[in-house]
């Protein structure tokens, strides 16, 4: 008869938990360690949890709830547990429905559980800031992925958009230059420009840049990234001083309509275009978003 604490692991961060000599194991029972998701454990039919999964029955799990996951196997007198256990496919998973078996040291199945995935968990973001320098009054292009790292709980494939931008400082005002605009949207919502200026009486120029990613599931997250414009390279960076605009790519403006939803490539048979839109990709200079929407640069 087993104890609770006698149980041989197979996963990921496995670890051997015993008291003693296993009784179906002799002296102790080899972990098997498996790519980050499900483990496997062999133990008696009374050392399984109330609320664990039993090899044979079907789990639903959210995508972080996988990686701390059990799959029980019921020792059969003993000879379930004298060797090392594995999965077929320990994960990471997709989400949707997989079946899972459970196999011993020879790749035989010893039983199968059916998982289904849920991805109920948004994207994780992490924004980074970004240092532009001289204020030479020139454009510089910031790609969604220079202004967030994004990962998906559910390992699926992820690709945001810009949606809004803002500045702490006026468009054009006194010290900066007067150059407008400031800010330029490309067609396909993921690159946006800014201008590197500043004004001279001022304490740096700091913009904001929103990016918004939907995975497969149409789970929404959205982070804001800075671009920091300093006033002067004695060490002191460029402070926010609150939002003097906002720019909402939301196509009001003539500009793209940006909501974290990047459009499907056009495939071969998709009709061509009848005529030669500005802003497309054929090189035209991308799409004001402040001020006028043709405002020059």
């Amino acid at each position: 008869m087993y104890e609770p604490s006698r149980v041989a692991v197979y996963g990921p961060l496995a670890v051997l938990l015993t008291s003693g000599p296993l009784a179906c194991g002799g002296s102790g029972v080899p972990v098997t360690g498996l790519e980050a998701g499900l483990s496997v454990a062999c133990v008696a039919p009374d050392a399984i949890p109330a609320d664990g999964w039993r090899c044979g029955q079907e789990r639903t799990l959210t995508c972080h709830e996988v990686g701390e996951a059990v799959l029980y196997v019921e020792d059969e007198g003993g000879l379930t547990c004298q060797e090392p256990l594995d999965l077929s496919n320990a994960g990471p998973f997709a989400a949707g429905e997989h079946t899972v078996s459970v196999l011993d040291n020879a790749g035989e199945p010893v039983c199968s559980a059916n998982l289904v995935v849920v991805d109920d968990d948004p994207p994780e973001l992490e924004t980074q800031t970004i240092q532009l320098w001289p204020p030479n009054h020139k454009f510089h292009t910031i790609g969604v992925e220079d202004c967030v790292r994004a990962v998906d709980g559910c390992e699926g494939e992820l690709q945001g958009e810009f949606v809004w931008a803002s500045s702490d400082e006026p468009i054009d005002s006194i010290g900066d230059g007067h150059h407008a605009p400031d800010i330029l949207l490309s067609d396909d919502c993921r690159s946006v420009q800014v201008r590197a200026e500043r004004q001279g009486p001022k304490d740096g120029r700091v913009y904001k840049l929103g990016v918004r990613f939907v995975d497969a599931a149409g789970n929404t997250a959205e982070e804001a990234c800075q671009v920091i414009v300093d006033h002067d390279q004695r060490g002191a960076t460029g402070v926010d001083s609150g939002e003097a605009y906002r720019v909402t790519f939301d196509g009001a403006d003539g500009g793209p309509s940006c909501d974290g939803r990047p459009e499907e490539p056009p495939t071969a048979d998709d009709p061509p275009a009848s005529d030669d839109p500005p802003g497309d990709d054929d090189g035209d200079p991308p799409v004001p978003v402040e001020g006028e929407p043709n405002a020059p640069i």
